[in-house]
């Protein structure tokens, strides 16, 4: 196989003592053989950073970076700075991929010559496992024009395949040309953000039926974190702005890309409200925000959608017990 892409393969380490060497030697094994691996040690309070150090002195395909705790988009961040690889690959330090998982997606991306890959994953956990093969399969195709584009990632989202970043293979050339970036004022959903920002300079888009990659459910990791209501509302706002962009370069209006907006802001009206349903206990000044959210639902709900979004609103300022018999009673009611 013609080994003369280099593949960037970031790597943002925090406390995943018991898992790190199980995810670098799944990379070290890899039979596409021209990579190089950026190990970003987050501030790891546990022996991660001397870990990532001792393969380092190994391998010299192996670059650590040491750096005070910032979260996990100031890490990959980092490793997109020294990145020197023809295409990015992000995985997590708790997670591992499958031995022939580069030479596999290099060969595919060799012959097809897409801007962004997607390929599957598999949930791990002490429970057992599953994967996302079967819509992968459906799904599986180039797509190029906007119509088609904005479709497939309408369906990605919907499924939950489209967020991460580690189930895709980007351009490092458009990364670095477009000067894209994790955005660091946040530390959930960056990756969505991050993919939206791509897709603005992305012309075609391959979906592979491949699952190499295997995401480990664990407890304390850079992405199982409590967050403040704060941190939610921001986030919820700056990935219905990165949906509106992406869609607004869109040079005309079809069906596809008018559901896609009908969707982000339904997604972005209801998420508002659960997120402050959930978080109530942490908001101080809960009529600024109750007059926050009813603003942001008579400036975006939808026709047709507007009776239903107060209704939801109305339901997320009430005590969980009564949302509970409401919802039972309706439930009952439409039985019947």
């Amino acid at each position: 196989m013609d080994m003369a892409f280099m593949v960037s393969v970031i790597i943002p380490v925090y406390n995943a003592e018991p898992y790190i060497r199980e995810c670098i030697e799944s990379i070290l094994s890899q039979t596409y053989t021209n990579f190089e691996l950026l190990l970003v040690d987050d501030g790891s309070p546990d022996d991660c950073g001397r870990i990532c150090d001792e393969y380092a002195e190994q391998d010299i395909r192996i670059h650590v970076f040491h750096k005070e705790n910032g979260g996990v988009s100031k890490a990959r961040n980092l490793g997109l700075e020294y990145a020197k690889g023809n295409y990015i690959c992000f995985i997590d330090s708790d997670d591992w991929v499958d031995v022939d998982m580069l030479e596999t997606l290099i060969g595919w991306e060799q012959k097809k010559q897409t801007d962004l890959l997607f390929y599957g994953f598999k949930y791990e956990s002490s429970t057992g496992c599953s994967d996302t093969i079967n819509l992968l399969r459906q799904l599986s195709d180039i797509y190029e024009g906007a119509d088609s584009i904005v479709e497939v990632c309408y369906l990605l989202e919907k499924h939950e395949l489209f967020g991460w970043t580690w189930n895709k293979l980007f351009k490092n050339s458009i990364i670095q040309k477009e000067q894209i970036r994790f955005n660091e004022e946040i530390s959930i959903q960056e990756d969505h953000i991050f993919t939206l920002e791509y897709l603005k300079y992305s012309t075609c888009i391959g979906i592979y039926p491949y699952t190499p990659y295997h995401y480990r459910i664990v407890q304390g990791s850079l992405t199982d974190k409590i967050h403040p209501y704060l941190m939610y509302k921001k986030k919820t706002l700056l990935l219905f702005q990165a949906r509106m962009d992406w869609v607004a370069t869109i040079e005309y209006a079809d069906v596809s890309v008018h559901f896609y907006r009908q969707f982000a802001t339904y997604i972005f009206l209801f998420e508002l409200l659960y997120y402050y349903r959930i978080s109530i206990h942490q908001i101080e000044n809960k009529l600024e925000e109750i007059k926050f959210i009813r603003e942001m639902i008579k400036r975006y709900a939808l026709k047709g959608e507007m009776l239903k979004m107060y209704i939801l609103y109305v339901m997320s300022c009430l005590p969980s017990f009564i949302c509970y018999i409401l919802l039972q009673s309706y439930a009952i009611v439409k039985r019947k």
